[in-house]
């Protein structure tokens, strides 16, 4: 975002208001709906911006945009993926980033696919997910999908991200013994999956992320290469 701010301002900011210069002012929701709410009410009130982008976790946006469409305030959603974000006919809130079913149905794609990548015939799937929006609207598309390409759940299991350890989780996702293994995670979580799943000696079993916690190297890094 700074870079683009950048940008625009040194091609001599936005013409149509006279070449007026863009200036970011940040806020931080803490990763609180609570905090959400009140950093978009001091945006607009006291800082008086005219758009908000934000935020990272769909469990803070969904109250924040809340709050900006009874402001009147334009809301870009830029990273959370909860379908029902964009889905409740706002007029002021908007999304730049992918919804959380399109990553299920990705998911979804990639396990059919892992016949002719990898040989492997995926029938039984367990779904690993943390417990908040984010986790959530992500399973309810990756049940719609698997149901339709004739795969099943064999079991789901649900955890608070904040969890300090998740091996009895993948213990029982272990235990249903599916084919596959359909996550969705943030950062700390899927450290403490990989983990899990090494010490478990799951490294037979695909495991696939929603783009979450493991898009970032250090789950790689912690968890050793079988990941």
């Amino acid at each position: 975002m700074e870079l683009a701010v950048d940008e625009i301002n040194a091609a001599g900011g936005i013409k149509s208001m006279g070449g007026a210069k863009l200036e970011i002012v940040w806020g931080d929701s803490q990763g609180k709906p609570d905090t959400g709410i009140s950093e978009v009410e001091r945006l607009t009130q006291q800082e008086k911006v005219v758009a908000i982008i934000g935020a990272y976790q769909s469990g803070v946006t969904t109250p924040a945009t809340q709050a900006a469409e009874r402001l009147k305030t334009p809301f870009v959603v830029a990273m959370a993926v909860s379908d029902a974000i964009t889905e409740r006919g706002f007029k002021y809130t908007f999304r730049v980033c992918p919804k959380a079913s399109w990553y299920a149905k990705d998911q979804v794609t990639f396990l059919k696919d892992l016949k002719d990548l990898a040989g492997l015939t995926i029938k039984k799937v367990a779904l690993l997910h943390e417990d908040t929006d984010f986790g959530e609207s992500t399973a309810a598309g990756e049940k719609k999908y698997l149901a339709e390409a004739g795969m099943e759940v064999v079991i789901e299991v649900k955890y608070p991200a904040s969890a300090a350890d998740l091996t009895t989780e993948v213990s029982k996702v272990k235990a249903a013994n599916p084919d596959a293994v359909l996550t969705v995670t943030y950062l700390n979580d899927a450290i403490l999956i990989a983990q899990a799943r090494e010490a478990l000696k799951m490294s037979n079993i695909p495991f696939v992320d929603a783009a979450g916690g493991t898009v970032d190297p250090r789950v790689h890094q912690a968890a050793g290469t079988d990941c």
